[in-house]
């Protein structure tokens, strides 16, 4: 089984840019995106799991943001979109931590208010049937 607890503010996956650059197009992935998939492959990388392909996983995600001090409703329904959130974290696994992220064939995902404690992403891997 693999946990991880990255103390980072949730972020979804942003879609690829396009500019021109010294009269080229060029597509490429903003910034906020390539941080938030560093530090989810350092804590990855620490725990040096891997599972090959092949193996059916299912995982689970909590994804925990600051309460904006005006906000007084029980959950985080503004900001990034969960599905976003959750395909930042999938492509971050993607070669880190499993081989393709078609091996999450379950998975269960929840935006909570960090309110004890830092914004982060709670993370668990766990194989199915095995």
């Amino acid at each position: 089984m693999f946990e991880a607890t990255i103390l980072t503010e949730p972020v979804g996956k942003e879609r690829p840019r396009a500019a021109i650059r010294e009269g080229k197009a060029i597509i490429y992935t903003p910034n906020r995106t390539i941080e938030a998939e560093m530090r989810i492959r350092t804590a990855i990388n620490k725990t040096r799991v891997f599972y090959p392909s092949g193996i059916p996983l299912h995982m689970e995600l909590d994804f925990y943001v600051r309460r904006p001090k005006s906000v007084k409703r029980a959950y985080p329904t503004k900001g990034a979109d969960i599905d976003n959130e959750i395909k930042l974290v999938l492509d971050s696994c993607q070669h880190f931590l499993f081989d393709n992220d078609s091996q999450v064939v379950s998975l269960r995902a929840a935006k909570h208010y960090a309110d004890e404690g830092l914004p982060r992403i709670e993370i668990q891997v766990r194989e199915i049937g095995g």
